[in-house]
């Protein structure tokens, strides 16, 4: 879980730059190819190898996330049939359980063990 909790710090920039665009704009961004290069430079990846990409959703497919307006996702499989994802939610309203499994929460972010 040590990896997560690096992972929850390297994505703090990310987060900042979707609130950033979220004061400025009234509304999320549409993708995460909105913040680049009024917010961030370049869209970021997770820093993880097996891992590498980071899941925007915003909207009606956000609101799925306990009414979230946006969430970040990142799938974190361990093998076999595996469904284990690490998330973050703006408004840090995380279950105990849910989403296929139990939430342990790691910094702002919650990692679901399937």
């Amino acid at each position: 879980m040590a990896a997560f909790h690096s992972l929850a710090e390297r994505s703090t920039p990310l987060v900042r730059a979707i609130r950033a665009y979220e004061s400025r704009h009234g509304t999320p961004p549409p993708g995460l190819p909105a913040l680049v290069p009024e917010f961030l430079p370049s869209i970021p990846i997770t820093g993880m190898a097996a891992y590498p990409q980071y899941q925007y959703h915003v909207g009606q497919k956000a609101a799925h996330y306990d009414g979230n307006p946006w969430v970040l996702v990142v799938d974190t499989p361990s093998g076999g049939i595996n469904f284990d994802t690490f998330m973050y939610f703006p408004r840090q309203n995380y279950p105990k359980t849910g989403y296929g499994g139990s939430l342990e929460q790691i910094s702002d972010w919650v990692y679901v063990h399937e």
